[in-house]
């Protein structure tokens, strides 16, 4: 899979190379780099589409996902937060600024975060496990058992 990888980023650099501003080249150069795990080096590829398209939620959610992986709790959760001001319906967002809000162990924050998430898009298991994982730690094991179910039956689909 590390050879699909490696001639992906040869064609994005060749395509970077031919159009520099091409904001979708750049994000996906860093979700290639994001998808080999070298996160740290998918970071500057987003930034640069960020800096092409200051309103490119997608490059916003994706460097927040990097910068969660690496443990940056604090430079995610801001990233997400410029993401918020320019899409506030973005669950996506909402659901990275929670996990980096959860990491951060602001759980309070985090479930509002996660339950905006789900506002926005309840078929969305992921937000509801996240929702549950923050009740667990809470102690509010009967909601979060609750969430659980609820993620189990989105993600079998019925």
């Amino acid at each position: 899979m590390m050879g699909y990888y490696q001639e992906a980023l040869l064609v994005l650099d060749r395509a970077i190379q031919i159009d520099p501003y091409n904001v979708n080249v750049w994000r996906n150069k860093g979700k290639t780099l994001f998808e080999m795990r070298q996160y740290e080096q998918s970071l500057p590829a987003f930034e640069r589409a960020i800096q092409l398209n200051s309103k490119y939620i997608s490059a916003y959610n994706d460097k927040g996902n990097a910068l969660n992986i690496l443990g940056r709790y604090k430079d995610a959760l801001a990233t997400f937060e410029q993401a918020i001001q320019f899409e506030p319906n973005n669950p996506d967002v909402h659901n990275g600024k929670g996990n980096a809000l959860n990491s951060l162990k602001q759980l309070d924050e985090a479930l509002i975060a996660f339950d905006r998430a789900i506002q926005l898009d309840s078929n969305e298991a992921i937000f509801h496990r996240n929702r549950a994982n923050v009740l667990q730690q809470q102690g509010r094991l009967i909601e979060a058992q609750q969430a659980y179910d609820i993620a189990q039956r989105l993600t079998r689909g019925f």
